[in-house]
C-alpha cells in the first residue's frame, strides 16, 4: 500500500511540473509579437529593378514595391543596386544603399 501511495505522489508531481512547463511557455509563445504586413518589410534587403525617375522599382521578398530613397543626397540608385527598407509609407517604401555586412546576413 506504501507502494501505491509513493508511486502515486511521484506521478502527480511529475505531471505538476509538465504542466508548469506547458503552461509557461504557451504564455512565452502569446506574448512573442507577429511580424507581418508591411512591419515585416523594415530591416530587409532588396534589389533595385527600376532606377528611380522620380520612384524606383524595388524587389523585396517576392514582391515589387514603389520606393524611393530615404535621404537627401546627390548619390543616385541604379538597376541592380541593393537597398535597405528603411521605413514604409503607405504602399511605398523608403531604402537606403545596403551596406556590405547586410548583403552577409
Amino acid at each position: 500500500a506504501v507502494l501505491v501511495v509513493v508511486i502515486s505522489l511521484m506521478l502527480a508531481v511529475m505531471s505538476g511540473a509538465f504542466l508548469l512547463f506547458v503552461g509557461r511557455q504557451a504564455i512565452a509563445a502569446s506574448r512573442i509579437r507577429a511580424h507581418t504586413g508591411s512591419r515585416s518589410l523594415v530591416g530587409r534587403v532588396g534589389v533595385v529593378r527600376t532606377a528611380p525617375a522620380p520612384l524606383a522599382q524595388v524587389f523585396v521578398d517576392g514582391a515589387l514595391w514603389r520606393a524611393r530613397p530615404c535621404w537627401d543626397s546627390s548619390e543616385e540608385l541604379n538597376e541592380g543596386d541593393a537597398v535597405v527598407v528603411e521605413r514604409v509609407q503607405g504602399l511605398t517604401l523608403g531604402v537606403r544603399r545596403a551596406e556590405e555586412w547586410e548583403l552577409d546576413l
